[in-house]
């Protein structure tokens, strides 16, 4: 769950090194922290701010593509 990783994810920074994580789990769990209201701790985000917002956007961005792709299937059925 989102505390697991946030706690595994704490210890992999305290000791600079990824053990259990892996990078393409950041923006997901980015994601659902916002949906869910959650608090997502500033240094886990990768490189410079700037840059994890424009990832996350286009994360999003692709979600909802894939959204109105699943959408338009299903209006097709």
């Amino acid at each position: 769950d989102y505390q697991m990783w946030l706690d595994v994810r704490s210890l992999e920074s305290r000791m600079n090194e990824r053990y259990v994580t892996h990078e393409s789990d950041d923006l997901r769990w980015h994601h659902h922290a916002q949906l869910s209201g959650l608090d997502y701790p500033p240094h886990l985000l990768n490189g410079p701010r700037s840059e994890g917002a424009q990832k996350l956007e286009r994360y999003q961005d692709h979600q909802e593509e894939e959204l109105e792709t699943l959408s338009e299937r299903v209006s097709e059925l």
